[in-house]
């Protein structure tokens, strides 16, 4: 939805876009087609509610970006006593979609901290074989005191990323 456009100029475009007649449109709004003409020639700038909820609905439109372009208060559209009436299903499939990002995101923060947290593993695991074998058989050499301390400190800088938290504030954010 353009910033420039004004309600009518929305309704109307999305009336025809979705190939519905003003008459149609109306009928399906159980409004008068009157009155869908006053809404679209920008007359009636103020719907109620329950109309543009339908509006948004059947033509697939925001009702919030509906409600703000009628002049319906910011305040009242996210305190409201029914805030779930303020959103359509538009509204309501774009937070689906950000919520799967988000999700997506975890998901993909937890395969890499995984990724991370075995390849540090393996680390551990051949410097302790080899030290193993070093007091099994002569022929192994024993690890330096000095590859030990470095082995242990690359992974424990290597394994602090994998400690920390999600970042929440990726959070998708909810009007």
């Amino acid at each position: 939805m353009a910033v420039n456009n004004s309600l009518a100029e929305v309704i109307k475009n999305a009336r025809e876009i979705n190939g519905y007649s003003q008459r149609q449109l109306a009928k399906e709004l159980n409004i008068s087609n009157s009155e869908l003409s006053r809404i679209e020639s920008g007359s009636r700038q103020k719907p109620d509610t329950e109309t543009l909820t339908k509006i948004a609905n059947i033509l697939g439109l925001s009702l919030r970006d509906l409600l703000k372009l009628a002049g319906y208060d910011e305040l009242a559209l996210t305190f409201g006593k029914n805030k779930i009436d303020t959103k359509s299903v538009i509204d309501y499939k774009k937070e689906i979609k950000e919520y799967e990002r988000f999700y997506f995101d975890i998901l993909e923060d937890s395969y890499q901290k995984k990724e991370i947290v075995r390849k540090q593993r393996d680390k551990l695991r051949k410097v302790l074989e080899k030290y193993e074998l070093s007091q099994l058989t002569p022929l192994h050499k024993e690890p330096s005191y000095e590859e030990l301390i470095h082995t242990m400190k690359e992974v424990l800088e290597n394994l602090e990323p994998s400690a920390k938290k999600f970042d929440y504030k990726k959070l998708p954010k909810v009007n």
